[in-house]
C-alpha cells in the first residue's frame, strides 16, 4: 500500500455535483514479488481451461471481496473462498496451483515436502522474496 503521507492530496469539485470534493485514491499496489506469485496463482487456475482464473478472481473479488491485490497477503481468506467455491475439490485445485509455481520457481519436491499453498509461499517468501514479495509487510 502507499503510504498516505507519499501521496499528494487533491481535490477537485465533482462535475455532477459542485458540493462534493472527491480526493484521489490511494493505490494499493503489489510489489514485484508479489505481483509475480498472483501471476503464477492465476496461471495455475488458467490450467484448469482459458481465463479460468481471471474468471475466478471476478468471482473473489465480486463474492468475497477479495482483490486480486490481496491475495498474495491473505492466502487464508483466498484458501477459503477455494474451498467454498469447489468444495471438496478444492484441495486438487491448490495443488494445481502449488505444482505450476513449482515448476515456474524450480523448486524440486525434495527442496520443499509440503503441498500447501501456503507453506510454499512462506517458503518462497523466506528463500526467495523476489520470486514472492518480503516475508513480512510494513
Amino acid at each position: 500500500m502507499v503510504p498516505k503521507e507519499k501521496t499528494k492530496p487533491f481535490l477537485e469539485l465533482d462535475s455532477r455535483n459542485t458540493l462534493i470534493l472527491r480526493k484521489d485514491p490511494i493505490l494499493d499496489s503489489l510489489d514485484i514479488g508479489e505481483d509475480i506469485l498472483v501471476k503464477m496463482i492465476e496461471d495455475g487456475l488458467d490450467t484448469l481451461g482459458t481465463n479460468v482464473g481471471k474468471v475466478i478472481l471476478h468471482h473473489l473479488e465480486a463474492k468475497y471481496s477479495l482483490k486480486r491485490n490481496q491475495i498474495s497477503r491473505d492466502l487464508n481468506a483466498f484458501t477459503r473462498a477455494l474451498r467454498d467455491m469447489f468444495g471438496e475439490g478444492s484441495p486438487t485445485v491448490e495443488k494445481i496451483i502449488v505444482e505450476t509455481i513449482k515448476r515456474r520457481t524450480g523448486i524440486t519436491t525434495n527442496e520443499i515436502e509440503t503441498g500447501t499453498l501456503s507453506h510454499l509461499v512462506e517458503y518462497l517468501r523466506m528463500r526467495r522474496p523476489h520470486i514472492a514479495g518480503p516475508l513480512t509487510r510494513n
